[in-house]
């Protein structure tokens, strides 16, 4: 009798969060690199939950790498949980800062490998209307497993997204 009461306590808690809400959207990116004379593109849909000044979500993309003298480029498959945290409202105006990890699987003609990259970002938010707002973000500081090394980027790596909450 304990155990059902434990539980249905805790599916009320869940089921009638304050203010929740699910949002779906997704951002395009292009990275392009003087200094390595490459360009980046990447499609990312994303899917949360909203929860007070807490979203929990996962993104998907698809990226594709080009560089010159490379004829065919690389593709790479993603898959990135994260949390975000609100730490500035007003208005149609918020701040926010991001955490994730990415989970990347890469092919190309000469080599494929399997890569992870924790990270952290912030990111800023602008409602539109009761449903829709854009969000972006400039630069982030993150982990690559391929390469070992700790970077923070903000060179010309711009990231927009439109996002639809339900």
């Amino acid at each position: 009798m304990t155990k059902r009461l434990i539980t249905l306590l805790a599916l009320l808690i869940l089921a009638v969060p304050l203010r929740a809400q699910w949002y779906l959207g997704g951002s395009v990116s292009f990275h392009c690199s003087q200094s390595s004379r490459s360009n980046n593109f990447t499609l990312r849909p994303d899917v949360g939950y909203s929860w007070g000044n807490w979203s929990f979500g996962a993104s998907f993309a698809f990226e594709s790498f080009k560089s010159d003298g490379d004829d065919k480029g690389e593709i790479g498959l993603e898959v990135t949980p994260y949390v975000e945290y609100y730490f500035w409202k007003s208005g149609i105006l918020s701040f926010f800062v991001e955490g994730g990890c990415g989970f990347r699987r890469f092919l190309s003609s000469y080599d494929s490998y399997t890569q992870w990259t924790p990270y952290l970002k912030p990111c800023l938010e602008i409602s539109l209307t009761d449903h829709w707002a854009v969000m972006g973000s400039l630069g982030k500081l993150e982990y690559d497993s391929h390469f070992r090394s700790l970077s923070f980027e903000m060179d010309n790596g711009v990231s927009v997204g439109l996002y639809y909450t339900f």
